[in-house]
């Protein structure tokens, strides 16, 4: 009797385990099914804030550029053939 019990003890030990442990693990499985659809419009906002950030990011950088560009242009005049003779003189 007592070889029995304990036999039935350690089986209902094993089958408590591996119930708990499944269930642990169908929980997991089920938060983040739950997360999924709360997730992605996050990400398609997060992805389409970058897009944007990055965008004007650029068009900062070609404005910065063109400036600078347009202040080289007024500071180096063009010098012709005359003018470099009327220097030289």
């Amino acid at each position: 009797m007592g070889l029995t019990g304990i036999g039935l003890l350690r089986a209902l030990a094993l089958i408590l385990r591996v119930l708990g442990n499944g269930s642990r693990h169908l929980g997991t499985l089920a938060q983040r099914i739950y997360d999924l659809p709360l997730f992605v419009p996050l990400w398609i906002e997060t992805r389409m804030a970058a897009a944007a950030a990055a965008e004007e990011a650029a068009n900062m950088q070609a404005a910065h550029t063109h400036a600078a560009n347009m202040h080289m242009s007024d500071i180096e005049a063009p010098i012709d053939a005359r003018s470099w003779q009327e220097a030289q003189s």
